[in-house]
């Protein structure tokens, strides 16, 4: 049995019979300069990184006052950063710059945080010290 060809169907059925000539799904884009499905999936993943290190970037600021948890999420922020940025010629200009954002404020939070990990430090050992020479 025939499918009916007048019904009302929302989606026309691509036929490579009548046409005479064999469709290739990469032969369907919408136009010369729009990406491939693979392409836009990375697109997507890289402006979701880029997205993530700028958040993690900027949560990070507040808790300067807690190093121990400011760094790994500047490191975390840092890596992402650099992971999106990575595939750069993939991504629109706004993902960049949100990549960049992230990277620039993550290394400038780690490394305060860094810092003030090891000034605490130092205090300590320096307490230790002058309580055995001390004694």
């Amino acid at each position: 049995m025939q499918p009916d060809q007048t019904s009302s169907s929302a989606l026309p059925v691509l036929d490579p019979s009548q046409s005479g000539a064999q469709h290739r799904p990469s032969d369907l884009r919408l136009g010369s300069d729009s990406p491939s499905a693979p392409e836009q999936h990375a697109g997507a993943q890289t402006e979701g990184l880029a997205i993530a290190a700028l958040v993690l970037g900027i949560v990070s600021f507040p808790f300067l006052v807690f190093p121990v948890i400011g760094l790994p999420m500047a490191a975390i922020a840092v890596w992402f950063g650099h992971w999106a940025r990575r595939d750069s010629p993939k991504t629109p200009s706004r993902a960049r710059a949100m990549a960049t954002w992230g990277l620039a404020i993550g290394w400038v939070c780690g490394v305060i945080n860094l810092l003030e990990i090891l000034a605490f430090a130092g205090y300590f050992v320096l307490l230790i010290l002058i309580g055995m020479s001390g004694s």
